[in-house]
């Protein structure tokens, strides 16, 4: 890296991001470092692509640990590529994510074009998602082997817009299918006074409609931007989920403080349930104690500070290099308790 960040007689450039993320609530810890490159490839060609390890810690029954604690490891990688051809960007890409119990690959496909002088821009991307599920190597003690496949397609559509010369609008819409295995292998519920295995619908259809509004204040270097997003499925969760955020500038851009807020309220699914009625549960077609299928209601509150080295004094090819520090404080009404998160970044222009 330090090579590349050096190198002389470039001809393309991009940026090398290393980050590391720390998530804790009250029984899953989970450190995550990651590493992003965004690079130019030929003339009219982008190359993104990302590696990332989850080291998760946790006591829930949920995730196969039999109320004792463990510790699992999560890998994921994947890299997508855009060709731009004039006003129209043709991009694939692809992600894989695996750990003992659970592998999920997807494939993508995306076309955007410009119109209206490249002040409107429409998109379509097209997803296929292929999971395998097996507890076969969990950690937890489970002795009854449970496997299944779970197969996802994705449609969504896009639309952005300039609307002046400090403002900007998109909305989008999100349309996906997933047809498989969907219930928790670990997870059990209190029904009829006895513990049953979850069992949840093999089909879902969700739908995501989202909308965004950015507005740059010039008199004092102010970036603000508020986003909303409705979301429903045919399993009968109802979610709304506003956003808002600002971001100052200071010292002529070589320090920016983010100040966001987001809010989320969600319906539970109809069949869920915390304990189930006495009865013959054994005919109930299913059963569920999952958080996250029921109510929730989550604040998320967060500052992120992000500066360039030369704020420091620093010159020459490091000059440019980003810092950035993210603090966030999740409040969640669920059994997991509040959450904090926390990240740091070092992002690396290069060049070659």
């Amino acid at each position: 890296m330090l090579l590349i960040a050096t190198a002389h007689d470039a001809h393309a450039d991009g940026t090398v991001t290393m980050r590391g993320v720390y998530y804790k609530e009250k029984s899953t810890r989970v450190v995550q470092p990651m590493l992003d490159a965004d690079l130019e490839a030929g003339d009219n060609g982008r190359l993104q692509a990302h590696t990332l390890v989850d080291a998760i810690t946790s006591a829930s029954a949920a995730s196969g640990a039999a109320g004792a604690p463990f510790t699992e490891t999560r890998t994921q990688f994947g890299a997508n590529y855009t060709h731009s051809l004039d006003t129209i960007r043709l991009g694939a890409g692809f992600r894989h994510s695996g750990e003992p119990d659970y592998t999920s690959d997807f494939v993508m496909l995306r076309l955007e074009s410009d119109f209206a002088q490249r002040n409107t821009t429409v998109g379509v991307n097209l997803a296929r998602g292929m999971d395998s599920i097996d507890n076969s190597g969990s950690q937890g003690g489970i002795s009854a082997i449970i496997s299944g496949e779970l197969d996802t397609t994705l449609v969504s559509t896009s639309l952005r817009q300039i609307l002046s010369t400090n403002s900007t609008a998109s909305v989008s819409y999100d349309l996906s299918y997933l047809d498989g295995f969907q219930q928790n292998i670990y997870r059990t519920v209190v029904a009829g006074g006895m513990v049953q295995p979850e069992r949840v619908p093999d089909t879902r259809l969700r739908h995501a409609l989202a909308g965004n509004l950015r507005y740059f204040v010039d008199a004092s270097n102010t970036a603000l931007v508020a986003t909303y997003r409705f979301y429903f499925d045919d399993w009968g969760i109802l979610a709304h989920t506003p956003d808002v955020r600002a971001i100052q500038e200071f010292f002529s851009g070589k320090l920016e403080a983010h100040l966001g807020y987001r809010y989320h309220r969600q319906r539970a699914a109809d069949f869920y349930e915390k304990v189930y009625d006495s009865g013959d549960v054994t005919i109930e077609p299913y059963l569920t104690d999952d958080d996250k299928l029921g109510r929730v209601r989550t604040h998320t509150m967060g500052l992120k500070l992000a500066a360039t080295l030369d704020l420091f004094g620093i010159e020459g090819g490091w000059a440019d290099v980003r810092v950035e520090a993210l603090g966030q404080y999740l409040k969640q009404d669920t059994r997991y308790g509040d959450a904090i998160i926390s990240q740091l970044a070092l992002i690396v222009p290069v060049d070659y």
